[in-house]
């Protein structure tokens, strides 16, 4: 399934993926689509990820039922929140 890596900091982020590509992402940009395979069990993206630093976006289909649509929401919002 593609995901989008968008990063959060006003700061340039470098993401290494699992195949060994560098993913370059500007300030408050999103990645192009990318396989999910890539970011599965990476361990510098899940740094990045607990650190607040990017967020995963999974993309759907057009034609998912309107509850999958709703539950990506709802991911990409828990996905933002800071930790206190």
């Amino acid at each position: 399934m593609p995901v989008k890596i968008q990063n959060l900091t006003n700061e340039l982020v470098l993401v290494r993926c699992n195949s060994g590509v560098t993913l370059h992402l500007a300030p408050r940009t999103e990645s192009k689509e990318i396989m999910d395979v890539e970011v599965i069990q990476n361990p510098s993206v899940q740094k990045l990820l607990d650190r607040h630093v990017v967020a995963l976006h999974k993309e759907e289909k057009e034609g998912r039922s309107v509850a999958a649509t709703s539950e990506v929401k709802k991911e990409k919002t828990e996905s933002t929140k800071y930790k206190k």
